[in-house]
């Protein structure tokens, strides 16, 4: 059964982390009084439940942060946090985290709460300066690459393509210990732009009517299809689809090519905001360089919620069509939505835009951060806000140009969760930035279609 949360999700706009020793540690193998079939499950639960608390107490916590490696959970506690509060924290902790498994070699989950010396409120006034605070905003305006709250440090980092000792030595004076600077490459939109000379050839396709192996699938498969495709999919259409839109000059035709996203409540369907106006019409489909062909199958949606730039996230809803609770997460295997994830500093995530396909490498190094990104469209930076920024574990490409608008997702047993959409990304793709799934539902006034 497909559900729709037409609930608002609130999220506050921070993102940062600290160093510390730690004050308070507990395990998920407390609960179990020795017994040792009790393990942790995905921590994913239990980050959005202290991460919903912290929201509601950002004067008295610093933020939070996952220690994949030793599954630990790291709460930061600002001077003024109250005994209630750490034990209220310690709660939902306990209350979400145990379960029974047959597996006696998993490693408990842990919370670790350590002292910091700024709550998340003072570094959000500090972020919110960045771009503003005079005369710092003017001398790094064309170095600044990204920004976000570093919740493992205890500090505001501050990305420029080009650090010199002149601005650390003002940064400090600006902003004390509670900014750090780092070098960093500039982003760019992750829209596909091609220009074609001449008349446009398009050959309209008709994909083989779903059948239930791919619309109904048993939980935790994933199917491969015959076809539809990613890239020629029919109705209900799916999160991941290849999409495009032709802009017509005298002699020449611009095909912009995104993708979409995750189904979205009105029905609608999400995709990144710098893809297309309001009032714009995407058609699912693809341009063929070799044939120079353009395949589609039919009209996707109108947009008719739009927003990027001027330090908002980058976000749009078409509707007008159908869409399903599935992702493709390559070019012909599916997996079902399942909820909604919070994403977290430290966290797994895969990018699964239509160019490159599923890859799961990725590490959330910045939550509900913002970046001066590169429009090759409008040939200029913007400013956007709400994105969480991550880099590749291994190295790999996770996204490139035409990714734009694609999933992001945590895996689940059964499925996927769903962690936001591709909005930006560095040249060799080993950095990408995408709106956080909580911040666009907050603006946008709705949430993912998920199946139970």
């Amino acid at each position: 059964m497909i559900h729709v949360n037409f609930g608002l999700r609130l999220r506050i706009l921070t993102s940062a982390v600290l160093v510390s020793f730690p004050l308070v540690v507990f395990a998920t193998d407390q609960a179990a009084a020795g017994n040792s079939d009790i393990v942790s499950n995905s921590p994913m639960d239990t980050i959005a439940g202290i991460q919903q608390y912290l929201d509601g107490h950002r004067s008295e916590f610093g933020g939070m942060y996952l220690d994949n490696a030793t599954r630990t959970i790291h709460v930061n506690m600002a001077p003024s946090v109250v005994p209630e509060s750490t034990r209220a924290l310690h709660e939902i902790f306990r209350n979400s985290s145990p379960l029974r498994s047959p597996s006696k070699d998993s490693t408990p989950l842990r919370l670790e709460l350590h002292t910091v010396a700024y709550s998340m409120a003072e570094l959000q006034q500090v972020a919110n300066q960045i771009t503003i605070r005079r005369p710092w905003a003017a001398l790094i305006s064309n170095t600044l690459a990204w920004w976000g709250i570093d919740w493992r440090h205890d500090v505001v980092t501050v990305a420029l393509t080009a650090v010199t000792q002149d601005l650390q030595d003002l940064a400090r004076r600006e902003f004390g210990n509670r900014v750090t600077l780092v070098p960093g490459n500039q982003l760019t939109f992750a829209s596909k732009l091609t220009t074609i000379r001449g008349p446009v050839q398009t050959k309209k396709v008709q994909p083989p009517a779903k059948v239930g192996a791919i619309t109904n699938q048993q939980a935790g498969s994933s199917q491969v299809a015959p076809s539809p495709s990613r890239l020629l999919d029919g109705a209900p259409y799916y999160g991941g689809d290849r999409i495009y839109r032709l802009e017509a000059s005298d002699d020449s035709v611009l095909v912009i090519q995104c993708t979409g996203g995750f189904g979205y409540s009105g029905p609608s369907m999400q995709t990144a905001g710098h893809c297309a106006p309001g009032g714009a019409f995407w058609t699912q489909g693809y341009w063929d360089q070799d044939s120079n062909f353009i395949y589609q199958t039919g009209t996707m949606g109108r947009v008719f919620a739009v927003e990027y730039g001027s330090r908002l996230p980058d976000g749009e809803l078409m509707n007008g069509n159908t869409y399903g609770a599935v992702v493709w997460t390559q070019l012909q295997t599916v997996q079902t939505v399942r909820g909604t994830a919070f994403p977290a500093q430290g966290e797994g995530v895969c990018f699964d835009g239509s160019f490159t396909n599923e890859n799961c490498s990725g590490i959330i190094d910045t939550v509900a951060g913002c970046a001066n990104v590169w429009d090759d469209f409008e040939k200029t930076y913007v400013y956007v806000c709400g994105l969480d920024i991550a880099h590749s574990a291994n190295n790999t490409r996770m996204c490139q140009p035409g990714d734009s608008g694609g999933p992001v997702y945590q895996r689940v047993p059964n499925g996927v969760k769903a962690a936001g959409i591709i909005s930006a990304t560095n040249d060799p793709g080993t950095v990408c930035a995408f709106t956080d799934i909580n911040i666009f539902d907050a603006d946008f006034g709705g949430s993912v279609l998920f199946s139970s």
